[in-house]
Formats: C-alpha cells, sequence, structure tokens
C-alpha cells in the first residue's frame, strides 16, 4: 500500500488527471471472487464503468467491490494520519485495502 501510495502521490505532483492502478493489493479479491473474476473499486464510476466495458471486449471479467465510509473509519489512527493494515482479521480486506488507496488518490479520479 505504501508504494502505490506514493505511486499516486508523484502522479498527482506530475499533473496526472486520472489514476488506474493494477494491484493485489490483499489476497481477498482472490478469497472472494477466485480465478472467475478480478475486483475493481475506485472512487469515479464513470471510469469505472469505461474500464467494465473495456473488459467485455477483451473477455476479462471484472466485479466491483464497494468503498463503503466504514471502511475508512477502520482505518483511522491515534499515532498515524492513516494505518497501513487493518484489524479487522481479514474481513472486508479488499474493500479496506482499497479505501487506503482512496485517501492518497483524493479527488483525482481513480480505480
Amino acid at each position: 500500500r505504501l508504494i502505490i501510495a506514493d505511486a499516486i502521490t508523484l502522479a498527482k505532483e506530475m499533473g496526472a488527471k486520472k489514476l488506474i492502478d493494477i494491484a493485489t493489493l490483499t489476497g481477498g479479491c482472490k478469497v472472494a471472487l477466485g480465478d472467475a473474476a478480478a475486483g475493481i473499486m475506485g472512487n469515479d464510476q464513470g471510469l469505472i464503468d469505461r474500464i467494465i466495458n473495456a473488459s467485455k471486449v477483451t473477455g476479462e471479467k471484472l466485479w466491483q467491490l464497494p468503498l463503503y465510509e466504514v471502511y475508512s473509519d477502520i482505518l483511522k489512527s491515534d499515532d498515524a494520519d492513516l494505518k497501513n493494515c487493518s484489524e479487522t482479521g481479514g474481513k472486508a480486506s479488499p474493500s479496506v485495502g482499497g479505501m487506503s488507496i482512496k485517501e492518497f488518490a483524493g479527488s483525482t479520479p481513480w480505480t
């Protein structure tokens, strides 16, 4: 997560208008979706829809995972701006990881 956060920060500093990251982030997507599909999430539904539509042309299956605000609460820390990992015992790990990345993307369209 820290390397992705650094890359997103640098891309934004260099003037990126949209951010697309493809990462394993957690093993939770594999647990949830198996080999049948890859998970997708982000802060810009239009960008997500464009990628999902492109995936249909290529035959790659994507399934959108939620980024509920409750996941942001899980990452709050008294000692840092944001926890690097959550203490959920693996529950909602793809979405919690995605929320971590969303924090760094800010208002820049990201998926």
